[in-house]
């Protein structure tokens, strides 16, 4: 590749890798002449040539989407179907289960506020990978615009982490920085493949 007042001169192989889709002007043979603003890969020194590794956002998306559906799955079935192994387990939620209180004109148990929570924060995680599959469709068309959503999506994620690692154990907390790490990626893709 040479670079010469201003210009780069790229040989073209199969299609020429121009911005928008269109031909280049001043195209001769099989040379193209691009604007450094329009080159989409570099060229490694050497013998070998490197196209630039970009990850596109939908796919970083639908992975982040699939990280949160199996942390619901783990979750649901960890708080709901898991069985108590442990007597001493099985004595604070019959402990749980036994207080009745009011709040709010209700009458509740701490166990049904765990259990309540539980189903709450399920729900919240298929929430969750439903729209981060549905924002990767939407990213394949237009990524840039949704940017202040993603870091919304960032920041909730890396709040969970924070709290999973402080309050619960490491496998939440390790799927919530997951997630967190595909959206930060992803936000930085859509930024990269802005016009």
């Amino acid at each position: 590749m040479l670079q010469t007042a201003g210009k780069i001169n790229v040989r073209a192989r199969r299609k020429p890798l121009v911005k928008g889709g269109r031909r280049a002007e001043g195209a001769r043979g099989d040379f193209f002449h691009l604007s450094a603003n329009d080159v989409h890969y570099t060229q490694a020194s050497g013998f070998f040539s490197q196209r630039e590794a970009q990850v596109k956002p939908s796919t970083l998306l639908r992975i982040a989407s699939v990280l949160s559906l199996i942390f619901c799955a783990g979750h649901t079935y960890g708080s709901l179907f898991a069985p108590i192994r442990e007597p001493a387990d099985a004595a604070v939620f019959m402990a749980m289960q036994s207080y009745r209180f009011r709040i709010l004109g209700a009458i509740r148990t701490h166990w049904e506020f765990y259990r309540g929570y539980s189903i709450l924060f399920s729900v919240t995680l298929l929430l969750l990978a439903v729209l981060l599959w549905q924002l990767a469709a939407i990213a394949k068309t237009d990524a840039v615009r949704m940017r202040p959503l993603l870091v919304s999506l960032f920041l909730g994620y890396l709040a969970f982490t924070v709290v999973s690692g402080k309050y619960f154990f490491i496998a939440p907390a390790a799927f919530s920085a997951a997630v967190a790490i595909c959206l930060a990626l992803a936000i930085m893709s859509a930024r990269k493949t802005q016009p």
